[in-house]
């Protein structure tokens, strides 16, 4: 039951979006959702970024669904830093902005509080640490 319910939640997800977007997988779960504002060139952006166990992505609003603009797979190459205090070119997000580092992309990310940035970022780091895990546990059993 708690594996069609996970699968059911994924499903669920995939149909929040205008194109055809594929996100169930065997192992993938679900982990959180919300919307933090992305730091780009010209203007900021909010976007709706969905957390899984070995993926993030983001997406902005298209009318009633929404419009993936990337996926990033958690990987050896994934990783998330924290925005230190002393960073003055982020010092009007400062203790709400963190780094998100991908073979595929980097960008900075912020929440509209502290404690909600935190909490992303402690989601984001845990999802990278269990994937690590995952990885040293498979070549162990090589």
């Amino acid at each position: 039951m708690k594996e069609f319910t996970r699968r059911e939640e994924v499903k669920e997800i995939e149909r929040k979006f205008a194109q055809k977007v594929t996100l169930l997988a065997p192992a993938r779960q679900f982990i959180r959702q919300g919307k933090l504002w992305k730091v780009c060139r010209k203007q900021n952006r909010v976007y709706h970024f969905f957390l899984f166990s070995d993926l993030l992505l983001y997406a902005s609003q298209y009318g009633t669904k929404l419009n993936l603009h990337n996926q990033l797979e958690i990987n050896a190459a994934f990783q998330v830093k924290w925005l230190e205090d002393g960073n003055d070119k982020y010092k009007d997000i400062r203790g709400c902005a963190f780094e998100i580092v991908s073979s595929k992309k980097s960008f900075v990310v912020y929440a509209d509080t502290p404690q909600e940035a935190k909490t992303w970022f402690e989601d984001i780091k845990k999802s990278s640490l269990k994937w690590s895990k995952k990885k040293k546990k498979k070549k162990k059993k090589k």
